[in-house]
């Protein structure tokens, strides 16, 4: 499921190719890839991630979807036998509860931020270092979030979402006793966002996710505000901002992202980012990240990515990083 259905196209209803009564639709991806070169200039492991999606509408109202995730060990050399893992990235439900309204629940994508969690979506072969800080946020993997979601179609051209989930950092509050015994308490996490498309080719996003934020020293970014605009009202071309501000650890995070479609199956393009921290070295970290992807079948497209971050602390000292990325994706 892709990030955008939740707060967007699951909120007017859900689409005929995925929710046709009785139905079952399956989909997937492999992604493989490697670090061709680094500054350390040692040679580095081939990685393999793979993705089954299932999602199934026994009614014309109600949809229910699972993503499987299952990829090498968490060191990607696939050395150590059969140690490969396998989790769900998503398993919720879709409910059309009226024709303005979709109530969504379970374990799902985080709705906010512009960039996608999977490989088929994500505009470049990492991710980008806004994309890092709602997945610090979030104690789940790949930043999910589980819990339950409201998307109000407000007219023809907005959609309100509201959702509570639980707490997105997990940080316990002090243990209280009760006649149960030790309850360990969790503040939910709350969500307020819109989706505004005032013109064809032109989508804005605002909202506010909240949590908790570390107990002793802040290490997440606690509460959220995320603005993100996407124009793709000129054919072959992408150009997307997003700004996040948080209220711990982050002061402020924006990035620039231009795409263009050179042949129908080759496009390129070229992502700046910068985070600014609120930790006791006051780093800031800038990316530059240039990427080619070439279609060489509908469903198998190779992707060549070169990827710069410079890293300042508030002594003046820089670090430097550098490497080029070899992706290949196949969907089915």
């Amino acid at each position: 499921m892709k990030k955008r259905l939740i707060a967007i196209a699951v909120a007017a209803a859900i689409t005929p190719a995925i929710a046709a009564a009785g139905s079952a639709n399956i989909s997937g991806f492999v992604d493989i890839y490697t670090t061709l070169a680094t500054d350390d200039g040692k040679e580095k492991y081939f990685l393999a991630d793979g993705e089954v999606d299932v999602r199934n509408a026994l009614t014309d109202s109600v949809t229910v979807g699972m993503d499987l995730d299952i990829s090498l060990v968490s060191s990607g050399t696939a050395v150590a036998g059969k140690a490969d893992s396998g989790q769900i990235e998503q398993a919720f439900f879709a409910w059309k509860a009226a024709d303005m309204l979709t109530v969504l629940g379970g374990v799902m994508n985080n709705p906010l931020g512009w960039e996608a969690e999977d490989a088929p979506d994500m505009p470049t072969t990492t991710h980008g270092q806004l994309h890092g800080v709602f997945d610090a946020q979030t104690a789940q993997d790949g930043n999910n979030t589980t819990g339950l979601a409201a998307a109000i179609k407000a007219g023809d051209m907005a959609t309100v979402t509201l959702g509570v989930f639980n707490d997105n950092t997990l940080i316990t509050k002090p243990a209280t006793a009760t006649t149960y015994g030790i309850v360990t308490e969790y503040e939910n996490s709350l969500l307020a966002m819109v989706n505004v498309t005032p013109m064809a080719g032109l989508a804005i996003e605002a909202g506010l996710l909240t949590a908790e934020p570390g107990t002793t020293v802040d290490t997440v970014a606690g509460d959220i505000m995320d603005l993100n605009v996407e124009f793709t009202g000129v054919p072959d071309l992408k150009v997307a901002f997003e700004y996040l501000t948080a209220d711990e650890y982050y002061d402020s995070a924006y990035q620039i992202l231009v795409g263009y479609n050179i042949l129908p199956n080759f496009g390129v393009i070229a992502r700046m980012d910068n985070v600014s921290m609120d930790d006791a070295a006051n780093t800031e970290t800038s990316t530059t990240t240039l990427y080619a992807s070439y279609g060489i079948a509908d469903n198998l497209s190779v992707a060549l990515e070169f990827w710069s971050t410079e890293t300042e602390d508030n002594t003046g000292t820089t670090y430097e990083n550098d490497a080029v990325n070899l992706e290949f994706i196949a969907k089915f």
